[in-house]
């Protein structure tokens, strides 16, 4: 029960904070959610080249690391809606719209990745991880 208080505290305070934000603040979280999507949808891919390869759990460890990097991707992402929700705008930018796409892309590549392991995994015979 602390735990959720203290969380719904947190959320407070970054809320009345990102009221008061200022183009470089945004700017940054652009640039981050940039760079988790980035991650997360590179990690994707190279969970699928190792399922290709047969290293089907090497090809889940990196899918495990995408689905942490987009978790990263949406903190910010949460942050710029709940910027607009309670009344803030976040003007429009290529910036912001390359962050978005990144974000989508990175998204879609998560979910194919895990169809495509699952379909090497098939080919190669292996069930529940085992090479």
């Amino acid at each position: 029960m602390l735990f959720i208080e203290y969380k719904q505290k947190v959320c407070i305070k970054d809320i009345q904070k990102s009221m008061n934000m200022n183009n470089s603040e945004l700017e940054l979280i652009e640039m981050q959610l940039i760079m988790n999507s980035g991650n997360a949808k590179s990690l994707a891919m190279e969970a699928m080249i190792s399922a290709r390869q047969g290293k089907i759990s090497e090809a889940k460890e990196h899918m495990e690391e995408a689905e942490k990097a987009i978790i990263d991707a949406h903190k910010q992402q949460t942050q710029l809606l709940t910027l607009e929700a309670n009344g803030g705008k976040a003007e429009f930018s290529i910036l912001l719209t390359h962050s978005q796409d990144h974000l989508m892309n990175a998204i879609t590549a998560i979910d194919i990745g895990k169809e495509v392991i699952a379909l090497w995994e098939s080919v190669h015979g292996f069930k529940g991880g085992k090479e």
